[in-house]
């Protein structure tokens, strides 16, 4: 509490105690250990002295854009060039190193497979090969 400080940093980026410092503060009051209210932990650049303080100058208008000085910078802002890639795009992902040498992913190889006939369900050729062995059942 002292450092203002909690695991889940919230405290730190905001400034606002989060839930489970406002939770710590009030059980700490429970058990007679007064440290004020958790209003009095949020920092002091959310509080109405630093705001009157940043809001105390006055602020002028400006002038119409028909009196603004004219800016030496161009004022048309082209996009960057495009090159568009020779040859057919590329539908597939690009795979990683290790599902190219597993062999696994999408479009995997079929090498070191044996083929297995959808006519004669023998292995070693496939149904176009096949020379009519047919498999009595």
């Amino acid at each position: 509490m002292a450092t203002r400080t909690c695991a889940c940093r919230s405290w730190e980026i905001t400034g606002i105690p989060c839930r489970h410092a406002v939770a710590a503060i009030r059980c700490m009051a429970e058990f007679g250990e007064e440290h004020g209210s958790p209003e009095s932990y949020v920092n002091h650049v959310y509080r109405m002295e630093r705001w009157k303080q940043v809001y105390s100058h006055k602020v002028y208008p400006t002038n119409g854009m028909s009196e603004w000085s004219k800016s030496q910078v161009p004022t048309v802002i082209v996009p960057p060039a495009y090159h568009k890639p020779i040859g057919r795009p590329k539908k597939a992902r690009k795979r990683s190193r290790v599902e190219i040498e597993e062999g696994t992913g999408a479009g995997g190889s079929k090498a070191g497979k044996t083929l297995t006939c959808g006519k004669c369900k023998k292995k070693g050729h496939n149904r176009r090969s096949c020379k009519g062995q047919e498999q009595n059942g």
